[in-house]
């Protein structure tokens, strides 16, 4: 960790066994409107070892720059709009 989304990932499942982790999402330019990703903590463990997620450099997510998994077993899908990425 940290871990980059890439345009083939559906599904990531984030170890939070080890530590606090950073998922990086891909910059909306290199990925097609409506791409979606779902952010999940497999060992639920996340309100110990959060999962942050950034946007690429000032892309935002929900307009922050930041979205925190801090709960056990929590989740978060996300979906590139065209000003940005969406949790929905």
């Amino acid at each position: 960790y940290p871990y980059n989304v890439s345009v083939g990932d559906r599904y990531v499942y984030v170890d939070t066994d080890g530590g606090a982790r950073t998922i990086n999402m891909p910059s909306l330019a290199s990925v097609e409107n409506g791409f979606r990703v779902m952010i999940i903590d497999d060992d639920i463990n996340a309100a110990t070892n959060n999962i942050t997620i950034e946007g690429d450099g000032t892309e935002t997510i929900n307009e922050s720059q930041t979205k925190v998994i801090n709960t056990n077993g929590g989740a978060v899908s996300l979906q590139k709009r065209s000003e940005g990425w969406h949790i929905f």
